[in-house]
């Protein structure tokens, strides 16, 4: 009776996108700022922002825009930021709009990264308003960005969504095989808070495939993980799903105790009031297995009222569903009463969630009448999702050797910088005249390699203050056509023109930042070529797993 249910449960919020107050959970000097910059974009009202999200430490760096940057830009990182920031408040509807502003400026501007991060909240965004064909569509986009990279922080979290995705269509068995792969990616990352909801999300899995012992298990490491990061409000969603895989087992005592310390956090934090509700939904459900009827109704009355603040009928629904299940046999009138409510909200649901998702609600709770008037369109969204499924795996297949290259290129750049720190670091030495009977036929080779390599290091430093890197620019300064300068330079050092050119950028930002650590962050990023730090410090990150700023202190160290 609890097993699915309870997953499902994780997976819905609606909020109103119109509302005249500040929404729960938000500061209302950062949503001034954000009405601010819509009413009259500019980069002084895009840093006003930025200063009040570092203010807030949403962002652990400065993020700066000088006069000159063009407008589309500034509003792509703001728009894009302000979906971050609704998202981590839990106000989807309102992190969807921002989101879709941010997402055809992304895709002008090419910085794939941030695409690709966009997509991603636009995809879990729409799972949390049940809108599963949309959010499969922004899914895949995602996917494929993140496959192409190579990043394996970033494959891991779109495994995750994906798992994520089949979950809510009742398709555990499908999500597993995402988890499983997300897991391996999310330990090759090396990040211990993308491993930690991956284990989350394993969780689920494994408690709706019946493995309640695995499922504890993840949620319980996942548990510790987040609690050793200090991150106490996702420690909590992690003793939550571990109270779920708990309840599956027959525990009763041990999930509510879980529960109720979960419970206790959340009431103490008003962004986590979709976190509330949920968990005193499950808590409900637990009190019924203890057979505690009293305690299981005030559980499901308090859920019922806060997702009725919400505006989450989804979420209401079971709350109502447990209302009238638990009180029939004592007080029938009232069960009544919840009954038509829940039947109410069940006919306006009905258009927003899929049939398979009532199908696996009736089936959970054995409704019969329900699950004889949605057996044609259970039906019918199976073949939609065999099709998508179908498709999905084609296009996976078609990726898979193009993600391999660019993994492949992704090595080559580290260990070029790895090849280029050392050079740096290595004394120079007179090179000994080669013996004419010995000489290799292959040092005229090399010496025209490095010679031609060395002449597009110059110019890529010349022209990179500018920040005219583009193929072709680069390929008329070498009096080269674009085919023919990509022609030489993939065989002498085996990368594409934009990943050599990223290789010489960032390695003169570390020689930058190691050698003049009291440079502004911002003019190393522009001595560099990059329009702004953001996009600077997300690269640095990604190249050599920490930011500037960090990078400075361990030089000084």
């Amino acid at each position: 009776m609890i097993r699915n249910f309870l997953v499902i449960l994780l997976l819905f919020l609606e909020t109103s996108l119109a509302s005249a107050q500040v929404p729960t959970g938000l500061s209302e000097a950062t949503v001034r700022c954000l009405d601010d910059f819509s009413e009259a974009p500019s980069a002084a009202a895009a840093n006003h922002f930025f200063s009040q999200l570092l203010s807030e430490e949403f962002v652990t760096e400065p993020i700066h825009f000088d006069s000159s940057v063009p407008e589309d830009t500034l509003c792509a990182q703001v728009w894009y930021w302000a979906a971050e920031y609704y998202y981590a408040a839990q106000h989807y509807a309102q992190s969807e709009a921002y989101a879709l502003r941010a997402l055809p400026l992304l895709k002008q501007g090419g910085d794939e990264s941030t695409l690709a991060d966009c997509l991603n909240i636009l995809a879990i965004a729409n799972t949390r308003l049940s809108r599963y064909e949309r959010a499969v569509d922004f899914a895949r986009q995602c996917y494929e960005l993140d496959e192409r990279s190579g990043d394996a922080e970033r494959i891991s979290m779109s495994l995750s969504n994906l798992a994520g995705l089949y979950m809510s269509a009742g398709q555990p068995k499908e999500a597993e095989q995402y988890v499983v792969r997300g897991l391996e990616m999310a330990r090759q990352s090396g990040l211990d808070h993308r491993l930690a909801v991956v284990q989350g999300m394993a969780s689920e899995v494994y408690h709706a495939l019946g493995q309640d012992t695995l499922a504890v298990d993840f949620a319980e490491e996942a548990y510790q993980t987040e609690l050793r990061l200090q991150r106490p409000h996702k420690a909590m969603i992690r003793l939550s799903q571990k109270a779920t895989a708990l309840a599956g087992m027959k525990r009763y005592p041990e999930a509510r105790d879980a529960l109720l310390q979960a419970i206790a956090f959340f009431r103490q934090h008003e962004g986590l009031r979709q976190s509330l509700g949920i968990s005193l939904n499950k808590l409900g459900l637990a009190y019924i297995g203890l057979n505690q009827t009293d305690s299981a109704v005030g559980s499901f009355r308090e859920a019922a009222a806060i997702f009725q603040e919400l505006g989450d009928h989804y979420n209401e629904m079971h709350a109502r569903q447990g209302l009238y299940e638990t009180l029939w046999d004592s007080q029938p009138d009232s069960a009544h009463e919840e009954l038509k409510r829940f039947n109410a909200l069940r006919d306006s649901v009905y258009d927003l969630a899929s049939a398979e998702s009532l199908s696996r609600f009736n089936a959970e709770f054995g409704n019969d009448f329900l699950k004889r008037q949605n057996a044609a369109e259970r039906a019918a969204r199976n073949k939609i999702i065999a099709v998508s499924v179908i498709l999905f795996v084609l296009l996976s297949i078609a990726t898979l050797c193009f993600w391999r290259y660019r993994r492949r290129q992704l090595q080559r750049i580290r260990q070029l910088l790895t090849d280029l720190e050392a050079s740096h670091l290595a004394p120079q030495q007179e090179t000994a005249a080669p013996d004419t009977e010995t000489a290799s036929a292959d040092v005229p080779v090399k010496s025209a390699v490095d010679s031609f390599l060395g002449e597009v290091n110059a110019v890529v430093m010349r022209l990179m203050p500018e920040g005219q890197l583009d193929n072709a620019r680069v390929a008329a300064e070498l009096n080269l056509s674009p085919s023919q300068f990509r022609r030489r330079l993939q065989q002498a050092s085996g990368l594409t023109p934009a990943n050599y050119v990223l290789t010489v950028r960032m390695d003169e930002a570390k020689r930058l930042l190691a050698q003049y650590p009291k440079y502004n962050i911002n003019e190393v990023a522009l001595r560099c070529g990059f329009a702004d730090n953001a996009h600077f410090t997300h690269v640095f990150q990604r190249l050599f797993g920490m930011t500037p700023s960090e990078y400075i202190t361990r030089s000084d160290s």
